[in-house]
C-alpha cells in the first residue's frame, strides 16, 4: 500500500511539472519571438525554450536522457534569468513570463532531483548512434567557424546570434537546427532495461523447457524478444515496446506458485517504466490472477489442441482430412523429419528456404514476427522439422514445431509450401508428425492460435472492444485471412479448442495497445503495412469491377 501511494505521488509530481513544463516554455517562446526581434541572450533563451518543450514531453515516458538533458537545460535558463533577469520590467509581458518561467523551471529542477531513480529508460544504443550525426555536425561547423575568426569570444558571438554577416546567420541556424535534431534523434525511441544475451537466452530456455505451459513460450527465445528475468522468484517474462506500452507474448514462465509473485513484478516494473502493458494470447490457466492483479481480460482467438493418444483418421468428423492425406500419398509424396542437431544438410536447408520464400511471395500482407517464430536452421535448438517430399526429390512444403506443456507436446509454429504442391501436402506433414511424437511418448499438440475466432459469447467487463474484435474478424479477412486460418484449423477436428485472451492494464484496450500489437509484429515499417493494405483494397476492387464485366 505505501509503495502504491508513493508511486501516485510521483507520477503526479512528475506529469504535473512536465506538463506545467511544456506550457510555459511554449509561452515563453511565443512572447520572446513576438517581443523581442534581436538580442543574444534572447536567441538562446529562444532556442532554449525549444529544446525545452522537446525534452519536457519525453520526461512523460520516464526517459533517462531527457531527465540528464533537460536538468542541463533549465539549469542554465536560471542562470541566464539571474544574469540578466533584472533587466527586465518586473509588470511587462517579458517579467510576468519570465518569473513564471524562474518558479516553474525551480519546482522542477527539486521534482526532478528527487525523484531521479524514476527516470530509467535508457536510449536505443542505434538511435544514440544516429544522434551522433548531427551533433558531428555541429562541432565541424563550429570548428569551422573558429578557423575563419579565430577568436574564441567572437565565435561564441555568432551562435549566440550576434552575428550581423550571412555566414554567421547560417551558421548559427545550422547549429542550433543540428542540435535540436540530435536532441530529438536521442530521445525518439529507447528501450527498456531487458536482456538479450546468449546465457539469459539459455537460462530462460531451461525455465521453458520444465514450466512452459504456453504454447508461444518457446518463442520467447527469438531475438525480437526483450526478457525479464524475475527478481525475487525464478521465472521470464518476454516482451517488445512500442511507445509507452509493453507487449508481452503469452504468460509468464515458471511455477505455478511462483505466477502471482513473478505478474506482481512485472506490474512494478511496467508502472516504473510508465508503461501500459497488453499480454497476448495468454490461457485461461491464470486467468483469475491476472484479474486480481488488477488486469482487465477478453477473448482474442481460439487455440485448437490435439491428445495425441486418442487422434487417429478413423471416424467421420475424419472424412476430409483422410481424404486429404490419401490424394497427396496418391501424389508420391512421403513425410521425412529433418535432425539438423545430429547432422546439417545445407543442400536441403537451401531447398526449404526456397519453398519458405515462394509462400511468403503470397502473403498479401509482409510477415508476422513476435507472434511466430523462425525457421531457425543455424540455431535450431529444441525445434523439430518435417517435410514432404515427391518421388524425384522435390521439397514442396515443410512445417516447424516447437515444444509446450514442459516438453509433453509440439505446436506447430510455421508451415510452408511451393506454388505446385499436391493438396493434402501439409495435412499429410501435420498427421505424420502427430503419430510420430505419439509413438515417442507426447501427449498433445497444438497449431496455435486462431486469431479472433468466436470471441463473442464470453462475460467481460469490456464489451466495446469485443464488438471492435468480432468486426475486425468479420470484415477485415482480406486483410490477414481470419476465418481462412480458423476453418483450416478446424479440418484437422482437434481433440478441444482452448481459449486465448487479451490481459491489459487499466479498464479498456486503448488505441495505443491496439497500435503496439499491430506494430510489435510487423516485420516491415508502417508505411510499408499501409502500402501493402492499399495495394490489397485495389486489387479487390479491381475483382469486383472485372466480375461485373464479366456478367
Amino acid at each position: 500500500m505505501v509503495k502504491t501511494r508513493l508511486y501516485f505521488i510521483k507520477r503526479i509530481a512528475i506529469n504535473s511539472m512536465t506538463l506545467a513544463a511544456v506550457l510555459i516554455s511554449l509561452t515563453s517562446l511565443i512572447v520572446h519571438v513576438t517581443h523581442i526581434k534581436h538580442g543574444e541572450k534572447y536567441f538562446l533563451e529562444n532556442i532554449l525554450d525549444l529544446i525545452q518543450v522537446l525534452i519536457a514531453w519525453n520526461l512523460f515516458t520516464r526517459k533517462q536522457l531527457a531527465w540528464t538533458i533537460y536538468t542541463v537545460v533549465i539549469s542554465l535558463e536560471i542562470l541566464l534569468f539571474i544574469l540578466y533577469g533584472q533587466w527586465i520590467s518586473f509588470m511587462s509581458v517579458l517579467g510576468v513570463v519570465g518569473r513564471l518561467n524562474l518558479a516553474i523551471n525551480i519546482y522542477a529542477l527539486a521534482v526532478l532531483i528527487i525523484f531521479r531513480d524514476s527516470f530509467k529508460r535508457k536510449s536505443a544504443r542505434l538511435l544514440s548512434r544516429e544522434a551522433l550525426i548531427p551533433a558531428g555536425v555541429m562541432v565541424f561547423v563550429f570548428v569551422f567557424a573558429y578557423s575563419i575568426k579565430p577568436n574564441f569570444s567572437n565565435t561564441v558571438d555568432i551562435f549566440l546570434g550576434a552575428g550581423n554577416t550571412r555566414f554567421d546567420n547560417i551558421a548559427c541556424i545550422t547549429f542550433w537546427l543540428c542540435a535540436v535534431i540530435s536532441v530529438y534523434m536521442a530521445l525518439r525511441s529507447v528501450f527498456a532495461g531487458g536482456m538479450r544475451g546468449r546465457s539469459q537466452r539459455a537460462y530462460a530456455r531451461g525455465l521453458i523447457k520444465k514450466y512452459g505451459q504456453n504454447p508461444s513460450a518457446y518463442l520467447i527465445l527469438e531475438d525480437d524478444k526483450i526478457l525479464y528475468l524475475g527478481q525475487e522468484v525464478e521465472g521470464v517474462i518476454a516482451y517488445g515496446v512500442v511507445g509507452g506500452v509493453a507487449v508481452v507474448l503469452g504468460d509468464p514462465v515458471c511455477a505455478d506458485e511462483d505466477f502471482a509473485n513473478l505478474l506482481a513484478e512485472f506490474r512494478v516494473f511496467c508502472l516504473s517504466y510508465d508503461y501500459q502493458c497488453i499480454f497476448l494470447g495468454v490461457t485461461d490457466k491464470y486467468l483469475a490472477l491476472y484479474k486480481m492483479l488488477g488486469y482487465s481480460t477478453v477473448k482474442c482467438g481460439e487455440e485448437p489442441r490435439f491428445e495425441l493418444e486418442h487422434y487417429q483418421l478413423a471416424g467421420g468428423k475424419m472424412a476430409k482430412m483422410r481424404m486429404n492425406i490419401n490424394h497427396a500419398a496418391k501424389a508420391g509424396l512421403r513425410t521425412f523429419e529433418y535432425k539438423p542437431n545430429e547432422e546439417r544438410d545445407i543442400k536441403l536447408e537451401r531447398k526449404l528456404r526456397a519453398v519458405s520464400d515462394e509462400w511468403l511471395q503470397d502473403k498479401q500482407i509482409g510477415q508476422i514476427s513476435f507472434s511466430l517464430g523462425s525457421v531457425g536452421f543455424d540455431n535450431p535448438m529444441d525445434r523439430r522439422y518435417f517435410y514432404a517430399a515427391d518421388q524425384d526429390g522435390t521439397v514442396v512444403a515443410f512445417n516447424v514445431y516447437t515444444p509446450f506443456l514442459g516438453t509433453d507436446g509440439y505446436m506447430a509454429d510455421i508451415t510452408r509450401r511451393s506454388h505446385g504442391c499436391p493438396g493434402g501436402a501439409t495435412e499429410k506433414i501435420m498427421y505424420d508428425a502427430f503419430m510420430t511424437f505419439k509413438e515417442e511418448g507426447y501427449h498433445w499438440a497444438s497449431m496455435g492460435l486462431a486469431p479472433l475466432a468466436n470471441v463473442r459469447g464470453e462475460g467481460v467487463k469490456d464489451p466495446l472492444t469485443v464488438k471492435v474484435l468480432d468486426f475486425i474478424y468479420q470484415k477485415f479477412n482480406i486483410f490477414y485471412g481470419f476465418k481462412d486460418l480458423h476453418r483450416a484449423k478446424m479440418k484437422y477436428s482437434p481433440t478441444t479448442w482452448v481459449p486465448g485472451y487479451f490481459a491489459y492494464s487499466g479498464k479498456m484496450l486503448t488505441p495505443q495497445m491496439a497500435y503496439a500489437l499491430i506494430r510489435v509484429q510487423n516485420t516491415g515499417k508502417v508505411r510499408d503495412l499501409v502500402s501493402d493494405l492499399v495495394h490489397i483494397i485495389k486489387t479487390k476492387k479491381k475483382r469486383k469491377q472485372a466480375g461485373k464485366a464479366a456478367a
